[in-house]
């Protein structure tokens, strides 16, 4: 999962709006919603689990970072470029009958239903 968050703390605005003001507080005239670097543990921290303290060198080596053009002012903190390799237990919010195939449209709807449009 990659999201680019933002300084300062989250906001979303689920409404209509202008594009302007959706370019003014999302950074794209498509977005609803936009990830504080500020309070990432109170709103993904909820759902997944995400280390305090962050840096893409616990996922990737320096090499290949560069080679992926991802500036080292980038790779620590939460960041417009941070990158979560996530997998099916670390999501925090799932009944055993998550992760089989029959019910994955019932937990795309428990994902949708928090987050609302993307």
């Amino acid at each position: 999962m990659c999201i680019p968050f933002m300084g300062g703390t989250s906001a979303e605005d689920l409404g209509k709006i202008s594009k302007e003001d959706a370019i003014a507080w999302f950074g794209q005239d498509d977005h609803v919603r936009r990830f504080g670097a500020a309070d990432v543990q109170r709103n993904l921290g909820m759902l997944f689990k995400i280390p305090r303290k962050y840096s893409m060198l616990n996922f990737s080596s320096a090499k290949e970072l560069d080679e992926a053009n991802v500036p080292e002012r980038e790779r620590h903190g939460f960041t417009g470029s941070s990158i979560f390799p996530l997998r099916k237990n670390d999501l925090l919010l799932q009944t055993p009958e998550t992760h089989s195939s029959s019910n994955s449209e019932r937990g795309f709807k428990l994902f949708s239903g928090i987050f609302g449009r993307a």
